[in-house]
């Protein structure tokens, strides 16, 4: 596919600019059929084919910094597919506790089973195992090494990253607290050094070891997420300072 080309193997200057313009065109399209309450349409029979590459090249998308702008559209999409594609109907939306996390439902949620941009939530468990888990989360901590703290400088950086909480509060909404716990810890558990290692060769540094326990990173994670956007933010950048 022509949009999954990099800037790396663009003639010039501007097919960069219209390579980037078509790429932030393809996000924009995608999320307009779900602003239209059409997001079945690409389940249908003819479309459903052809939608796991186009969602790989929207993942490809949200890691190409400095590009900022397209990933924060490509992250913004990630949100709407999970509120759309992989709410578990059981799952009430979390709230934020002093104490073990929990979650509840308001009457006003419960009388309501419609996403922000108006398509009806549903589940589609390949797609939540599949692409959530498998490609959605594991990228954005891909994202966060690849900004290397430039949110410290940029503000449009810093959206990245508020994009970013927005997501995980989406998944959170969708799946529920334990369960991204429990993911968490054993995704972390088995990939914490490797994203370690990715940040710190990103950004040349020479610090050695661990020192970090996957448990905790992802409980102080989750729990901030449950906590509120805000919070999530403070918390990514508090763990890109640790494993830098």
């Amino acid at each position: 596919m022509f949009l999954n080309q990099t800037a790396a193997t663009t003639a010039g200057t501007d097919e960069m600019v219209d390579l980037r313009n078509l790429k932030r065109s393809l996000i924009l399209f995608i999320s307009g059929i779900f602003n239209a309450e059409c997001g079945d349409i690409l389940l249908s029979p003819v479309n459903a084919p052809k939608l796991e590459p186009v969602l790989t090249t929207i993942v490809t998308y949200s890691t190409e910094y400095p590009d900022v702008v397209t990933q924060k559209l490509a992250i913004g999409l990630f949100s709407t597919l999970i509120t759309s594609w992989a709410t578990n109907p059981q799952i009430p939306p979390p709230t934020a506790t002093s104490g073990p996390i929990k979650q509840q439902l308001t009457k006003k949620q419960q009388q309501n089973n419609i996403t922000a941009v108006g398509t009806m939530k549903k589940e589609i468990p390949e797609f939540v195992s599949g692409f959530v888990y498998g490609r959605i989360v594991p990228v954005l901590f891909s994202v966060l090494v690849g900004l290397q703290g430039g949110w410290e400088k940029d503000a449009q950086t810093n959206q990245v990253v508020t994009e970013m909480a927005t997501c995980l509060r989406s998944l959170v909404s969708a799946r529920g607290a334990e369960e991204v716990l429990s993911w968490m810890r054993g995704w972390l558990g088995s990939n914490l050094e490797g994203v370690m290692e990715e940040g710190r060769r990103a950004v040349g540094s020479s610090k050695k070891g661990g020192g970090l326990d996957a448990d905790s990173v992802a409980e102080g994670l989750v729990r901030a997420i449950v906590e509120g956007k805000k919070n999530t933010v403070v918390t990514l950048k508090q763990f890109y300072k640790m494993i830098v």
